[in-house]
């Protein structure tokens, strides 16, 4: 006779491990821009130049997206408001894979539709969510 697990589910250590580590890899994502935001935004600016967009558009955007890649980063990190930082960090995703495509970098679309697959999953096992503030908090 097997006795009962009274533990996590190895799923549910393996989400734990996946969400802290997209979190860490968001939160540094934004955090990192940060201290040569304006140097970092002229080089992505660039990247534009025969897109569609205008420029005052991409560089808005730019200048905004380190901090809700940080603040998404460090909710997954520590599992608080996890449904909604993946919600958040998809639609960040779909933003990103939008204005990629309009420069026809599909080889930096096909990395983003990784991340998008991450994000997928992560909202799809949410029932796997432990060792997260949210789990303390139901």
């Amino acid at each position: 006779m097997q006795a009962e697990r009274t533990g996590p589910r190895n799923i549910q250590i393996a989400y734990a491990l996946f969400r802290i580590t997209l979190g860490l890899d968001m939160f540094l994502h934004g955090v990192m821009r940060l201290p040569t935001l304006s140097m970092w935004v002229d080089t992505q600016t660039q990247l534009f130049a025969n897109s569609l967009l205008p420029t005052f558009m991409v560089r808005g955007f730019l200048y905004v997206l380190p901090f809700p890649e940080a603040v998404i980063g460090a909710l997954l990190i520590v599992g608080f408001f996890t449904r909604e930082a993946l919600i958040a960090g998809s639609l960040v995703m779909i933003i990103l894979i939008f204005g990629t495509g309009t420069r026809q970098d599909w080889t930096t679309v096909g990395l983003q539709m990784v991340y998008a697959l991450y994000y997928y999953l992560m909202l799809a096992r949410l029932d796997d969510n432990w060792l997260a503030v949210d789990a303390s908090r139901s």
